[in-house]
């Protein structure tokens, strides 16, 4: 009896082994033609189609060849036929997968954090930019009803030439770490890219149960989210003639390390960030305290204090800031959404996993453009070339670096920080040497004298223009004379040479044009009268 019960059990059990396998059999598998990817600054969206083909009832199928690095979350399965989509469900293919390579894991861990370090070096720098930006906002915020005695005067100009001088050195080091980050992640991808192989990456697989009443056939469309692609703009701007527009090259710099090809695909990019939480965000409450202000003391550990402490003090300061230092596109069409925009490009391209970048130009147009020289030859005495480029907002031009070519040359890189951009767009194209700019102390012209109680102090500059070239050209140049914070400092300006002056921030400008081969000389004079017990800084 129980011999017999034994052979019942494994008889029972070699059936349902063959109903299984028989099951496992009749379950379709399909693969998924990709028809269209949106591309976003980290990640993509991908659209893929398969055909089928169902018989009456309840079927499985399975959508293969898909990328190892999907997110579960995002998948949305559509039907294309007399059939209903009952369900989905995301599985990795691990028949045909070998084990990745201790390297391989490695170097994504690798990459991992690399990324958490530029993007912590970026965060640090927009920061320091908008510190940079509140300083320069509120520097003539007040001081306006307030007298300052010569050595308040001494200890605010310190302040704002320290901070900004921090600031600006510290913005510089970082974005010049963040390049080297960059580099360095770029050989990372390189050698992941190339350690990656067919043979060593599992492939995903989609598990799609479809209902169809009668035997049907049709399409079933999978959209999802996929990690390890991303793109980024960048312009070219070239300038043959000056009495020519500017020819501006829109690029998409496109990479995708999923692991499944794009092959004649249709792109969309997208500055959206669908992997950023969409939650409105917390405003916690801001507490003023007074502040102990220890000029030069301030410890650097401390990192709010500079902030807070810009806040009280630059409220007395006014403006010292003068002290310191053609390839063919394919086209495409924007949509603006209410969150984002994007730019689809006319013509399919085929991206392959694991590569570069690969750069798309986009667009290609011709910008109405006016240019000039401009000096300030109190900081540096060379001429700079800048065209001034309009009707630029029309485009939906994303921030990004620019290459800049003048004459068939290569002068530089710029980058496109639109967000403080006016109706015009300045871009400097370099220094030009065939224009000499000087600015040379008037020695006869300068004094110091005792008049009763007060001292009077005079300075005078000669201001010059050489132009050793074979045209005419238009300069503006940019001088300052200072400005009073005591009622008790009288600043008179003697001699501009018909500059304007902008009362408010001490700033004298002269637009001028000068003939070939001609040169022409400005005079800027100004004196100041305070009283002759005080201590006043003057050039």
């Amino acid at each position: 009896m129980k011999k017999t019960s034994f052979v019942l059990v494994l008889a029972s059990t070699f059936l349902l082994s063959v109903f299984s396998l028989g099951a496992a059999d009749n379950i379709k598998k399909l693969n998924s033609t990709t028809t269209h990817v949106t591309v976003f600054g980290s990640g993509a969206q991908v659209t893929g189609v398969s055909e089928v083909s169902l018989a009456a009832g309840i079927s499985t199928v399975t959508i293969q060849g898909l990328s190892p690095y999907i997110d579960e979350q995002s998948i949305q399965v559509k039907g294309r036929g007399k059939f209903t989509v009952l369900s989905a469900s995301l599985e990795k293919n691990y028949i045909s997968e070998l084990k990745e390579k201790e390297q391989i894991e490695l170097l994504r861990s690798q990459i991992a954090e690399l990324t958490i370090k530029i993007e912590d070096e970026r965060l640090q720098t927009g920061i320091l930019k908008e510190e940079e930006s509140f300083l320069l906002t509120n520097k003539d915020a007040g001081g306006k009803n307030e007298s300052l005695n010569a050595a308040n005067f001494k200890t605010l100009y310190d302040f704002y030439k320290s901070s900004l001088t921090r600031i600006r050195t510290e913005i510089l080091s970082r974005e010049r770490k963040i390049k080297e980050l960059d580099k360095e992640l770029a050989k990372l991808n390189n050698q992941l890219s190339a350690l990656q192989t067919a043979e060593n990456m599992p492939s995903g697989q989609v598990i799609v149960t479809l209902k169809a009443d009668s035997p049907a056939a049709g399409i079933i469309e999978i959209n999802y989210l996929v990690q390890g692609a991303g793109w980024y703009p960048s312009y070219d701007l070239r300038i043959n003639k000056l009495d020519e527009p500017v020819t501006l090259i829109y690029k998409a710099n496109v990479y995708q390390n999923t692991g499944v090809e794009w092959k004649d695909v249709k792109l969309t990019f997208s500055n959206a960030t669908p992997n950023l939480s969409g939650n409105v965000p917390w405003l916690n409450p801001w507490y003023l305290d007074f502040v102990n202000l220890n000029y030069g003391f301030q410890s650097r550990d401390k990192k709010a204090a500079p902030s807070v402490m810009a806040n009280e003090v630059m409220s007395m300061a006014e403006d010292f800031s003068a002290d310191f230092d053609s390839p063919v596109p394919v086209g495409f069409t924007t949509s603006d959404n209410t969150t984002s925009i994007e730019f689809k490009v006319d013509v399919p391209y085929s991206i392959e996993t694991g590569g570069k970048s690969k750069s798309i130009d986009m667009l290609y147009l011709e910008l109405p453009a006016g240019f000039e020289y401009q000096a300030v030859p109190k900081l540096d005495q060379t001429a700079f070339l800048v065209a001034q480029i309009r009707e630029w907002q029309k485009y939906d031009l994303l921030e990004g670096e620019a290459n800049l070519y003048f004459e068939n040359t290569f002068v530089g890189k710029s980058m496109l920080d639109l967000k403080f951009i006016s109706d015009t767009l300045n871009l400097s194209l370099g220094r030009d040497l065939g224009i000499v700019v000087k600015r040379e102390k008037r020695k006869e012209f300068t004094s110091e004298k005792f008049i009763g109680s007060n001292k009077v102090v005079v300075r005078s500059w000669d201001i010059s223009v050489r132009n050793n070239k074979k045209e005419s050209i238009k300069i503006q140049l940019t001088d300052q004379i200072p400005i009073s914070q005591n009622k008790e400092i009288v600043v008179e300006a003697l001699e501009m040479s018909g500059g304007k002056l902008n009362q408010n921030t001490g700033l004298v400008t002269w637009d001028i044009e000068v003939p070939a081969g001609q040169s022409k000389v400005l005079i800027l004079s100004y004196s100041a009268k305070y009283p002759k017990s005080s201590t006043v800084i003057i050039e």
